[in-house]
């Protein structure tokens, strides 16, 4: 499973044309998560990022929070719907969205949003 992961993203980062990346339902997890979050610090083209129902936590998604934070790639929209994010991804994700300017479309259907009273 790990040689399959390491061996797509290497190609990934030898591909300067795709726009779009769905590893929905993939079983991707936080073990592997290092690996999409690598490659979009380095990738300039890639504008759709699917990865709903991949048992993401709020720690991938603070990991992916900051690098959006600093509008350090070229997503216009991600699809995290049906992963486990509380109000804590939440909170990180939605503090990115006050410096970043590209993010268009941000889908989180699905996960335990609890607010604090």
């Amino acid at each position: 499973h790990s040689r399959l992961w390491g061996c797509l993203f290497e190609g990934l980062e030898k591909n300067t044309g795709l726009e779009s990346l769905d590893i929905s339902y993939t079983n991707i997890g936080t073990m592997y998560f290092n690996l999409v979050i690598n490659f979009l610090k380095t990738n300039k083209t890639l504008k759709t990022l699917f990865m709903a129902g991949n048992l993401l936590g709020n720690n991938s998604i603070a990991e992916l929070a900051g690098i959006l934070e600093e509008n350090n790639c070229s997503l216009r929209s991600i699809y995290l719907d049906h992963n486990k994010i509380t109000g804590i991804g939440m909170s990180a994700l939605f503090k990115c969205l006050k410096t970043n300017c590209i993010l268009e479309k941000l889908v989180l259907n699905g996960n335990i949003i609890k607010l604090a009273v």
